[in-house]
């Protein structure tokens, strides 16, 4: 073991503390979200508090165990209400924006520059908050869920066909100007 952070419980839940997952490295940090929202800044090193911020917001319900993601010089953080997101600056834990981004249960892909979220449709954000590209209605009503996964401009996604193509599918987008 090279270290040991306890986070707080929620007020009054005895044994509710913690992180709500393993959270994202990004430098020489790791940002995670706590079980009552608030967003951590942590030397992925040493363990030491960096800073803290109290996201309003607190964590996404039952979306809270989705990480963080790190683009440009944010940390993007889902909320409660689901289609939502907040992005703090990575030096100090400052408030930048916080937005419907038509979001809900799958896990962020950050790939070049932008972070990628799903449910139903797959939208793209940047760092600040601009939704630049989106994509749904598969095939006849089907929807994506489940992780992604990229690379050179292309996004891969687990989904279900609609009514035409039921069943389970893989789908693979290339995003525009990639």
């Amino acid at each position: 073991e090279l270290w040991r952070l306890a986070l707080p419980d929620v007020a009054g839940i005895l044994g509710s503390g913690g992180a709500l997952s393993g959270g994202v490295v990004a430098g020489e940090y790791l940002y995670v979200v706590s079980v009552p929202g608030d967003l951590y800044k942590i030397n992925a090193a040493t363990g030491d508090v960096i800073w803290k911020a109290d996201n309003e917001y607190g964590p996404a319900g039952s979306l809270g165990h989705l990480p963080p993601a790190a683009v440009g010089d944010v940390v993007i953080v889902p909320r409660k209400s689901v289609g939502s997101a907040s992005a703090f600056t990575q030096a100090d834990g400052q408030l930048v924006w916080s937005e419907s981004v038509e979001f809900a249960v799958d896990p962020f892909l950050v790939m070049d520059d932008a972070v990628f979220m799903a449910a139903g449709k797959i939208v793209a954000i940047d760092a600040t908050g601009n939704t630049f590209w989106s994509i749904g209605g598969f095939r006849d009503g089907g929807f994506a869920y489940g992780s992604f996964n990229g690379k050179d401009g292309v996004i891969y996604v687990e989904g279900v066909g609609g009514r035409s193509n039921p069943g389970s599918w893989v789908f693979a987008f290339r995003v525009p100007g990639s």
